[in-house]
């Protein structure tokens, strides 16, 4: 793998998705960060597949006129990349089993083959990266989905 700069490759993501996002009157966005370079060792198109995936099912799962935020940062010497949106969350019991592959949050009508997260996790495991699922702790409902440098 080769160095990859992740605030590029966040940008691009965004960049080809923002339509979708106008298509839902959703905000997408990349936050403001202090992060000055964040090169990473990973094949630039595996670290776009996590991304994309990640903000397409914020954008999937975010109602009409929400928000979906992408987050840029480094914290105890780690590279994290956040999307926060603005939609119901996961039930906690079913957190873990959103990365088994064909599993849908029932209720939700959302499409979907249920593939995403599963792809998204492998992908990622390949690059050194780990993904990890919560539910928002702010007075917002959401889910943030963070991937991390190991």
């Amino acid at each position: 793998p080769t160095e990859v700069d992740v605030s590029a490759v966040l940008r691009e993501s965004i960049n080809g998705l923002i339509v979708l996002a106008d298509q839902r009157r959703i905000d997408l966005g990349l936050l403001p960060t202090t992060v000055t370079s964040a090169p990473l060792r990973c094949p630039a198109a595996d670290l776009r597949s996590v991304v994309d995936n990640l903000i397409e099912n914020a954008l999937r799962y975010t109602p009409e006129g929400g928000v979906v935020d992408v987050r840029l940062a480094q914290e105890g010497g780690k590279l994290v990349v956040e999307v926060i949106d603005s939609g119901p969350g996961i039930p906690p019991e079913l957190m873990e089993r959103v990365f088994d592959r064909f599993f849908r949050v029932p209720g939700t009508g959302a499409r979907g083959s249920g593939l995403g997260l599963a792809i998204a996790r492998s992908v990622a495991q390949r690059c050194g990266l780990r993904i990890s699922l919560r539910n928002r702790d702010d007075a917002s409902s959401g889910l943030v989905a963070r991937v991390e440098t190991a």
